[in-house]
């Protein structure tokens, strides 16, 4: 038995309801969106028992990949996300899902990314195919298409330290939506060409902006066959080697820090933002109440297919932050997602909503 359908079983026969750590059901109140429920329908109908629907399909794409029910967990190695593709693969192939899901599919084979926005085409900047680099920036394309402040602010911390860097500035993107969107064989066509296109040139170590990215080209492409010879890093962990170097204006700034989900639950990574905003401020406590592997979540890639639902998840977690807490001036997140959802929903004016790495930039002197 794979990975998935052991995953699959243990849902499937557990009593213990993590329903109330998932923040789409507590926004929709669509009890086929916890694991139980949908991992128990979707093998229902691969037993013939049952027929999948558009409900079902729905609900399968509601879940927005957070993995907080996975700290609450009964089980260990709970895979939600191989749970959640294994179901969407089923929902997409049975053209089950939304209409935004193949709008989506539709862009990434028209236009190649998934906005279905025409760009035009760049060279990669200061190439040289030559030449060994130390970095390659890879942005992602949420923060192209989402918060492309982020790459402009880690381009600026980069040249103010003097490195000898490369990014493209006709990024292909990574695969790593199409796969979580079930789009299991564009996925890997997308992973192959962004592979071939990255490995044109030589670095030694790969920076990613962006969380799902850095996520993907550490496991997902390693599981396809193509796996980088370089160091693969988040561009926090960076800034956590460095930050010493950069000549930055410290601050007095209430600030707190909002765990993204991949960042924490997915890559591990909850020390290095906080040691990159303790150098900036040492007086602050960044934690929420939630935080690290409890944290909540923004909503995720569900502000693409159901804009209304992700906004509720944030509306949420900001009106619950004011409700106890009337001192921060600033909220820091280290996610294009978590940036771009966050600030769609804030209408408080009592604090401002930053990536760190622009707040960083913000404050280089």
């Amino acid at each position: 038995m794979d990975v998935e359908k052991k995953s699959q079983r243990q849902c499937i026969f557990c009593h213990n309801f993590c329903k109330f750590s998932c923040a789409p059901y507590i926004a929709t109140k669509n009890q086929k969106i916890i694991q139980t429920q949908k991992n128990y329908l979707i093998y229902m109908a691969e037993m013939e028992k049952i027929k999948a629907n558009t409900d079902l399909g729905e609900a399968v794409y509601l879940c927005n990949d957070c993995r907080r029910c996975e700290t609450y967990c009964v089980f260990e190695n709970k895979k939600v996300i191989g749970n959640n593709r294994y179901a969407r693969n089923l929902i997409f192939k049975e053209k089950l899902a939304s209409d935004r899901v193949y709008e989506i599919y539709d862009n990434f084979i028209q236009y190649g990314n998934f906005l279905g926005e025409k760009k035009e085409a760049k060279e990669i900047r200061n190439s040289d195919k030559d030449k060994k680099y130390d970095f390659f920036i890879y942005a992602g394309e949420y923060v192209n298409f989402l918060a492309p402040e982020i790459k402009e602010s880690f381009i600026k911390i980069l040249t103010s330290l003097n490195k000898n860097f490369i990014f493209c500035d006709d990024e292909d993107p990574d695969g790593i939506l199409a796969l979580d969107l079930g789009m299991k064989e564009l996925a890997q066509k997308l992973m192959e060409n962004n592979f071939k296109k990255i490995s044109r040139y030589k670095f030694d170590t790969l920076i990613c902006l962006d969380p799902y990215s850095c996520y993907g080209f550490k496991n997902d492409y390693k599981d396809y066959g193509y796996e980088f010879d370089c160091g693969i890093i988040h561009y926090t962990e960076f800034l956590e080697n460095n930050i010493s170097d950069i000549k930055i204006n410290k601050t007095d700034s209430h600030i707190k820090y909002f765990d993204p989900c991949m960042l924490s639950r997915g890559l591990k990574i909850n020390d290095s933002p906080r040691k990159v905003l303790s150098f900036i401020n040492s007086e602050s406590n960044f934690d929420l109440i939630k935080n690290r592997e409890e944290s909540e979540c923004c909503g995720g890639h569900l502000s693409l297919i159901f804009p209304d639902v992700a906004e509720a998840v944030s509306a949420g977690f900001l009106k619950e932050l004011e409700s106890y807490d009337d001192k921060t001036e600033v909220l820091v997140t280290a996610c294009p997602l978590c940036l771009s959802n966050l600030s769609n929903v804030k209408k408080s004016g009592r604090f401002k909503i930053y990536d760190l790495a622009e707040y960083i930039s913000r404050n280089i002197d």
